[in-house]
């Protein structure tokens, strides 16, 4: 399960919990103090000669004040008929703020826990990144990620990146393209849309895949609700 959920599921949902849905790419925007939101999100992959994983997603993140905020998270994913249910506490602290006509920079990290079936939790990653987002010509947006990200099971540390073109369409619809992935793995590209259907209500949806012959892909559906 391992193999399918790392670079498909696991990494759009439990690696740091705080992404700007409906992209993976984080953004460098931080939420008012007292300011909360709660984001549901569904997960599918599917790999060639593997089998499909789905996951489930939930986390609430709120400003806490000092340009800080900070998100606690859940994942249960299932693969091949095996499942695992993933916590994640996770932050983001802005740097620089740009405002509207200039770049802002933010450091997000995260930390995982896993639990597997008839196993107690444990943990099972760390991730730390680097984000700029810089304001564009016409409603276009740019968002830069450069981080690590340190594998306990793997014993490995490696770096990741991401890079996303997101435009406004108009107020309340945004769509973008990205590309992301770890320091040594394939890059995935994908693209995503996000509506503003109420003034607490935003949908979005994503789609993405992983250049290389296992042809990975996936798709994921949510909602965020702000309060």
């Amino acid at each position: 399960m391992r193999n399918l959920l790392i670079p498909a599921l696991f990494t759009l949902l439990a690696s740091t919990a705080h992404a700007g849905r409906p992209f993976v790419t984080e953004d460098a925007g931080l939420l008012d103090r007292g300011a909360c939101e709660w984001e549901s999100t569904l997960a599918h992959a599917t790999e060639r000669a593997a089998q499909a994983g789905n996951a489930w997603s939930n986390q609430v993140g709120c400003g806490v004040g000092g340009r800080t905020q900070m998100a606690l998270g859940t994942t249960h994913a299932r693969s091949a008929g095996v499942g695992s249910n993933d916590l994640t506490l996770g932050g983001k602290v802005g740097l620089v703020d740009g405002g509207d006509a200039h770049a802002s920079v933010a450091l997000a990290g995260g930390s995982t826990w896993v639990r597997a079936p008839g196993a107690a939790q444990r943990w099972d990653n760390a991730a730390a990144t680097l984000v700029v987002s810089v304001p564009l010509h016409a409603r276009w947006t740019g968002h830069a990620n450069l981080g690590v990200l340190h594998l306990r099971d793997d014993r490995d540390t490696q770096g990741t990146w991401a890079l996303a073109l997101e435009h406004a369409l108009k107020e309340q619809l945004a769509v973008g393209v990205e590309t992301f992935g770890p320091g040594r793995g394939k890059p995935w590209i994908g693209a995503g849309v996000r509506w503003q259907a109420a003034p607490a209500v935003t949908l979005y949806a994503s789609a993405a895949r992983q250049a290389g012959t296992a042809r990975a892909r996936t798709v994921t559906a949510g909602l965020k609700l702000a309060f």
